[in-house]
């Protein structure tokens, strides 16, 4: 990031934090938790919950971020749903592509030289290309590119380029191409995390016969503008590229494989502009290293590094023990799983410890490995399927939306693509979440939270409140439906959530929760010099915006984003209210001016 840009995005953030300290008055104060996948370990008090709580027995807190459900137990045969029998695609990737709330599936045809996506049709699938007579597509990812509130594509592949086809929208869905980066032979596997941590999403790559690892920052623009930074240029015949912290710096770093090379390296992020890079080994001698992945396996708060061999047909995972440079220590989870071509490390079972799923290409392995005791050192392995003949690639991600992971998986020489449900939920689960300091003693508190909750399950919040942490005293009864709290509420309060199911296949799951307060003063909730804006949050899908005003004249309404630039503005003289597209998830300020006055709110969207 430049200078003048690093201090305009900071002159920015002051500004809301003056306009948000204005237009949210002492009267009424929210504390919201929306991501749990911090982890427990934290009693309080604390001032904002953050992603972070005190304990919990029984809960999936870190298998999908940003929501909980119960914890699950493998199934002895993994049930299995087929999406398409006649398309081998090298790549595939689950996310909802149409904006209706359910997992589609994005593919990659490396011979038939196509993009294709399957629409999530509820009973079944419809087949939808999205670009062919593409040379030799092999990485396909979906992302908001633009923060359009609709999910892009991005891809890579022999036709040595890397392109961005944004989301137009519409029945059938339309696309528009635009070129993210051109000579990247052999382009192997992408993803698009936040390298710059800049708030956008860009673009790394690994690429066969580039002899490196590259990214590409996102610039923004109208089209989006792209800058080309290297990784490393020595890296020959990379295969697979992973992003993570794994240095716990904050930023994010890199770790790749290279076939012929037989190495799995990793690549430190120095900061600057552009991002320098320290180069480091892990494994020096993993023949036919093919893929990497990244979790957190053993619950030290680090993350680790899992790796799959096509020729030493090995599944290992390497124990970040930290220093600088990092320490690995090599610890085998199998040794015997042949052409290994496909790695993938979650929490599957929803127990919060890193176990791994992967796929033997040859003669044709599905399956994963569960972390039985939490260390790493023990696997227990479950076949998914032992005749799914090419079983390349996989993906990990919840399909049904019913708060587990599921297998999504391609068998290349059978043309087929399936997804699996992995496990069954269990039958009750807690979390309790930190102390909160509230500043005060309020004269009102209520909770307000979003769930799903299908038939055979339940799911009740209980508090408990004092002037002293040390002692909060007897836990509420039951609160089942969003309210008022009963009990008195003093400065320091705590929750507790109870998760219940009669049923193996369902369980509750929780999104959010809100917990309000107010001293009782009689100035409406943002209320300002003649303004009072009045902004839900958090919130899924469009943002219908409301406002009380004393004063006549059209009201102007303006979304930011986190870094303070402008996303859009809308203007109106009605009284409300005002729908604005909803952004991708993340934190926002939602802005409205009358005349000379002004109100200003932060706005939680999520998934």
């Amino acid at each position: 990031m430049d200078q003048s840009k690093g201090v305009k995005m900071s002159r920015m953030l002051s500004l809301f934090a003056c306009l948000i300290a204005a237009a949210a008055p002492l009267s009424a104060e929210e504390a919201i938790q929306t991501d749990w996948s911090g982890g427990a370990g934290v009693s309080g008090p604390v001032n904002d919950w953050g992603s972070t709580f005190e304990m919990t027995s029984g809960i999936s807190w870190c298998s999908i971020p940003g929501q909980l459900a119960l914890s699950a137990t493998p199934l002895a045969t993994p049930i299995a749903h087929q999406v398409e029998t006649s398309t081998a695609c090298c790549s595939l990737f689950g996310c909802d592509l149409d904006g209706d709330g359910d997992v589609d599936v994005l593919g990659a045809e490396l011979h038939g030289d196509a993009l294709h996506w399957w629409r999530n049709d509820g009973d079944g699938w419809s087949r939808f290309t999205i670009l062919d007579r593409w040379s030799g597509p092999r990485s396909v990812r979906g992302a908001d590119i633009d923060a359009d509130g609709r999910m892009d594509v991005v891809a890579t592949g022999f036709a040595n380029e890397v392109i961005w086809l944004r989301n137009e929208g519409g029945d059938p869905m339309g696309w528009t191409e635009f070129t993210i980066g051109t000579g990247f032979d052999g382009g192997h596997e992408i993803w698009t995390p936040d390298m710059d941590g800049d708030g956008d999403v860009d673009v790394i790559g690994a690429g066969y016969l580039t002899t490196g690892i590259r990214w590409w920052r996102n610039d923004g623009g109208d089209p989006i503008a792209w800058v080309e930074q290297e990784l490393s240029d020595t890296f020959g015949d990379a295969v697979s590229v992973f992003p993570a912290d794994f240095d716990g710096d904050g930023d994010v770093d890199a770790a790749g494989a290279s076939y012929n090379g037989d190495r799995i390296t990793w690549w430190c992020n120095r900061g600057g502009d552009p991002i320098t890079w320290t180069e480091h080994d892990v494994d020096a001698s993993f023949n036919g290293a093919h893929m990497v992945s990244a979790t957190d396996i053993d619950l030290d708060g680090d993350i680790d590094l899992v790796a799959g061999a096509y020729h030493a047909c090995d599944v290992v995972w390497y124990r970040n023990d930290g220093g600088d440079p990092i320490s690995w220590a090599r610890i085998p989870i199998d040794e015997n799983f042949s052409g290994v071509a496909s790695v993938s490390a979650r929490d599957i079972d929803g127990d919060g410890d890193g176990d791994v799923l992967a796929g033997g290409q040859d003669p044709g392995d599905l399956a994963w490995w569960e972390n039985t005791h939490g260390s790493g050192n023990r696997w227990e392995l479950h076949w998914i399927d032992d005749s799914y003949l090419g079983a390349w690639p996989i993906h990990l991600v919840d399909m049904d939306r019913d708060g587990d992971l599921d297998a999504l998986g391609g068998a290349y020489y059978m043309g087929h693509i399936r997804w699996w449900e992995l496990t069954e939920f269990a039958s009750t689960g807690e979390l309790t979440g930190s102390i909160l300091d509230l500043g005060a003693a309020p004269s009102s508190a209520s909770l307000d939270w979003d769930a799903i909750q299908p038939a055979s399950t339940a799911l009740a919040f209980q508090v408990r409140s004092s002037a002293d942490p040390e002692n909060l005293g007897e836990w509420s009864g039951d609160m089942t439906t969003p309210g008022g709290i009963e009990i008195p509420v003093d400065r320091y309060i705590q929750y507790r959530v109870r998760f219940e199911s009669t049923l193996p296949a369902a369980s509750p799951v929780l999104n959010d929760l809100a917990l309000a307060s107010s001293s009782g003063s009689a100035v409406p909730e943002g209320l300002q010099g003649g303004i009072g804006l009045l902004v839900p949050s958090p919130v899924r899908g469009a943002l219908e915006i409301r406002w009380d005003r004393s004063a006549s004249g059209p009201i102007e309404v303006a979304l930011y984003d986190a870094a303070g630039r402008r996303l859009m503005t809308r203007e109106s003289a009605a009284s409300g209210p005002l729908v604005l597209s909803a952004p991708a998830p993340g934190v926002y300020f939602c802005r409205a001016r009358l005349g000379g006055a002004e109100a200003a709110r932060r706005v939680v969207v999520i998934d």
